[in-house]
């Protein structure tokens, strides 16, 4: 039997880094909703980077704030810190 190259907790989490930063490269609102969506289902490292995506324009960042206004994205989730930089970068 060959062997599947995602068949292993290792591979899927590769996959869905890739998936994430794909979508961190691209510059649209549907690529930040669907990390937006996808935030509470990340961990580590890959939620990390989705947040790290989050933070790269204001734009985004609004999205972000707007998201977690809505209880979309749960507050209690993200640091103080975390919280004040996605304000500052949002310009709010």
């Amino acid at each position: 039997m060959a062997s599947n190259c995602c068949d292993t907790p290792e591979a899927g989490h590769e996959l869905q880094m890739g998936a994430v930063s794909g979508l961190g490269d691209m510059e649209s609102d549907h690529a930040t909703q669907a990390l937006l969506g996808a935030l509470s289902h990340l961990e580590g490292g890959n939620r990390d980077l989705a947040i790290e995506a989050l933070l790269r324009s204001p734009q985004r960042a609004g999205l972000f704030n707007a998201a977690i206004a809505r209880g979309d994205v749960v507050k209690t989730a993200l640091s103080p810190e975390l919280l004040e930089r996605i304000r500052v970068t949002a310009g709010e």
